[in-house]
């Protein structure tokens, strides 16, 4: 099994980038290939152009202007952030996130305040989605289907199959009856309505939650930075 931290990560990665696509309004089913092929020198334009139209922030409309989202400008986001949390109230604390193989310093909430008025204002005004598209370039930076991603990563691995498809690997999680985050403001994965089979398996009887998967699950372009 993965480890409680470990388990985090790869859900919160996954997370992060469902959110996105749900955010740019996806035009392809998981695990198949999008209608409109994306432009290499700008591969995250629609979840960009999504953002700034949903965003009333000046400071994060900027940042995000230009498709480019620089370290310092992360950076700069999450200090802002940190001084309004701290301007409201609210005592914040640094974390260490991982995307792709770089490791980086997030702002993070005591348990209880991630849902208060304040923290969503701040957020509103100084993250918007910048650090969900920063965290996505990093981790996928072609902005391909994570989904199949995983499956030829998973393949490559041995863990599956060959033939195993990425609509192969967002059955199983489908069946798994999985969705990310809550109205608590967690980013565990909790259940959804409907049937569901919790002995799910990718093809060849491999767990999503197993130490085999692990390292693709969390990392599918560099499942050998994984640490268990």
């Amino acid at each position: 099994m993965i480890s409680t931290a470990r388990h985090r990560l790869v859900w919160t990665t996954v997370g992060a980038l469902a959110c996105l696509m749900m955010l740019a309004g996806c035009g392809a089913s998981a695990g198949t290939s999008a209608t409109v092929p994306k432009d290499p020198s700008d591969p995250y334009a629609a979840e960009y152009t999504a953002a700034i139209d949903a965003s009333s922030s000046d400071f994060v409309r900027q940042v995000l202007a230009d498709h480019k989202i620089t370290d310092q400008e992360f950076a700069e986001s999450q200090d802002r952030y940190a001084a309004c949390l701290k301007d409201a109230g609210i005592e914040p604390y640094r974390q260490d996130t991982e995307a792709g193989t770089k490791t980086y310093s997030t702002v993070a909430l005591p348990a209880g305040d991630e849902a208060s008025e304040a923290a969503t204002t701040c957020s509103a005004q100084w993250l918007g989605e910048i650090e969900s598209i920063y965290s996505a370039g990093l981790q996928n930076p072609t902005n391909e289907d994570w989904w199949v991603l995983v499956a030829r990563c998973l393949v490559d691995q041995g863990v599956v199959p060959e033939g195993t498809t990425g609509k192969d690997v967002n059955d199983t999680m489908t069946q798994l009856g999985t969705r990310f985050g809550s109205a608590e403001g967690s980013d565990e994965p909790v259940k959804i309505a409907g049937p569901q089979n919790p002995d799910a398996t990718f093809p060849g009887g491999v767990r999503p939650d197993s130490a085999e998967a692990a390292p693709c699950m969390a990392n599918p372009l560099a499942p050998e930075s994984f640490v268990p």
